[in-house]
């Protein structure tokens, strides 16, 4: 396994304090080190980190040495975008961008993984993978519905994936519109989740791309999803009837049961009827083997269309940070269907995803 080299990303006290600070003081060949470039957000900027990371210096990568942005332990997103609602705090580390297009990927096989990226310009992509094998793992996406373009996620060449991702109340949800032929050059986007979007939710574009597992719903202004010239669509659900093709694993025209839709939360709820158990196994795909799923849940045997595998356990706890302590539950009360935990430390607890404490209390 290649060696990790992590440098910090903090307001304060950490290696770099923004993005492009990470990218131009680190950019190098790492082939010749064999290592991986890891630049570890901090959930420092309550509404998102505004500035941009558009990598155009150089650096040396592949499949197996790369550079990856992604929070910090105890600083991913816990799903929403949002800490309450559809606008203000977020709920993990992220970009909320006012300039032109938050992260742009110019250099190939660089992953972007379990961040929130936001762009507020109109017509600007929010997350765009224009090199090589570049990877978006796990975000949520979103740019401005407004204007006349621009992506929340657009996959722009040979072999770019999206994987476990979330566009929401974007121009354009995530769009594939580069890519090349042969099995491992495509495009793709596998397991993603695109609501409310405005022109599309989720499209191809001619050729060399494809689409797996994915889910979009209440697009307002065209397609949940554009099949692309060749059809490479499979096990996808739409809430509309966009023209997907036959015999695939398809479902059109398809009810959605979110768990808290209102709140940006798109987790399917256990009576869900239109994508939970329709998904295809891509435990041992050959373009990026995964089985989890946006929180890192596993997907089991009955893999779920979308971004969010449904689950009946509380979400892995990433968001717990606590510095030299070890949690000691001193009880446990019932209140209706809600189970609390009390819970003590003798430390200082740097950041706890609060709303996963009380939904779910802590395991023993």
């Amino acid at each position: 396994m290649a060696t990790e080299v992590i440098k910090t990303i903090r307001a304060v006290g950490g290696d770099y304090s923004t993005l492009e600070g990470w990218n131009d003081g680190e950019a190098r060949n790492l082939l010749e080190e064999e290592v991986i470039a890891v630049g570890e957000m901090y959930h420092d900027w309550p509404n998102g980190f505004d500035g941009v990371l558009h990598t155009t210096n150089a650096w040396g990568s592949n499949e197996t040495y790369y550079p990856i942005l992604r929070p910090a332990p105890g600083h991913k997103h816990n799903g929403r975008y949002f800490v309450s609602g559809t606008s203000g705090a977020l709920t993990g580390a992220g970009i909320r961008s006012t300039g032109a297009g938050a992260i742009q990927v110019h250099y190939s096989y660089m992953r972007i993984v379990d961040m929130i990226v936001i762009c507020d310009t109109p017509s600007q992509n929010s997350l765009l993978l224009i090199s090589i094998g570049s990877k978006a793992i796990g975000c949520l996406c979103k740019n401005s519905p407004d204007g006349f373009t621009g992506s929340a996620i657009s996959v722009s060449n040979i072999s770019g994936r999206a994987i476990n991702c979330v566009a929401w109340n974007s121009f354009y949800g995530i769009t594939l519109t580069g890519g090349g032929s042969g099995t491992g050059n495509e495009a793709v986007a596998f397991n993603c989740t695109a609501v409310g979007c405005k022109g599309v939710g989720i499209g191809n574009g001619n050729t060399g791309q494809k689409l797996i597992n994915c889910l979009a719903h209440g697009t307002t202004d065209g397609p949940d999803i554009v099949p692309g010239l060749e059809g490479e669509v499979f096990f996808c659900a739409t809430s509309d009837d966009s023209d997907l093709p036959p015999g695939q694993g398809n479902r059109t025209e398809q009810e959605f049961n979110f768990v808290d839709p209102a709140n940006l939360n798109f987790r399917l709820a256990e009576d869900d009827t239109g994508a939970r158990g329709y998904g295809q196994d891509l435990s041992a795909n050959s373009y990026l083997p995964f089985d989890v799923d946006i929180m890192g849940n596993p997907r089991g045997v009955a893999w779920d269309i979308g971004a969010f595998q449904y689950h009946d356990e509380p979400d892995v706890i990433e968001n717990l940070v606590v510095d030299d302590a070890t949690p000691s539950v001193t009880a446990h009360t019932d209140v209706g269907d809600v189970h609390f935990v009390t819970v003590e430390y003798e430390a200082e607890i740097d950041r706890v995803d609060l709303e996963n404490l009380i939904e779910h209390g802590i395991p023993e």
